[in-house]
């Protein structure tokens, strides 16, 4: 992408059987909340913004596909500094009540700079309650699977490491809690 931000490029577009989105660039800066709002009739899709130079997702910006089946975020190679749930649901304690259903399909997160804080805590317990409800059933097909364990390796990358909630610390390879 040659623009230095992400807004209304993609307003009056009609494409309800578009499955894969990729935006990519080292030009662009920036992404507007409401930039991808004509995609919300998008059934399932797999969002790619990667190779950026985006530091933050705004809120609400993920907020548009609430009514997707299956969603899949792909948020790699990025400048991302830090990441909220506010993104990914129009109500930031709304998260807890949805779960993970919003992102069935996955989010994927490694490769950007971020600045490791107790901020970032809520992603491990979005990944621990991902994988828990991924595989509720006892059986997963293949894709699935596979993208449990690209979360895992992920989620590793991250160097995040939650034993409880309750006390978060700052170390050299990450944010950590420790009980």
């Amino acid at each position: 992408m040659s623009d230095r931000t992400l807004s209304d490029q993609l307003h009056g577009l009609t494409l309800p059987r578009l499955r894969h989105l990729q935006i990519t660039g080292r030009g662009l800066l920036s992404v507007e909340a409401e930039a991808l709002s004509s995609l919300q009739y998008c059934r399932e899709l797999v969002v790619e913004i990667s190779g950026t130079a985006v530091q933050d997702i705004p809120s609400g910006f993920f907020a548009t596909f609430s009514h997707s089946a299956h969603l899949s975020i792909n948020l790699r190679d990025n400048n991302l500094l830090s990441l909220t749930p506010a993104a990914f649901y129009g109500n930031v304690t709304n998260w807890e009540h949805v779960g993970t259903k919003l992102i069935a399909g996955g989010l994927l997160l490694h490769d950007n700079p971020w600045l490791c804080d107790c901020g970032l805590v809520w992603i491990g317990h979005w990944l621990r309650r991902w994988l828990r409800e991924s595989l509720q059933i006892h059986t997963a097909p293949l894709d699935a699977a596979q993208h449990l364990v690209l979360a895992t390796t992920i989620y590793s990358k991250m160097n995040i490491v939650l034993y409880q909630e309750d006390y978060c610390y700052m170390t050299t390879r990450g944010c950590v809690t420790v009980g």
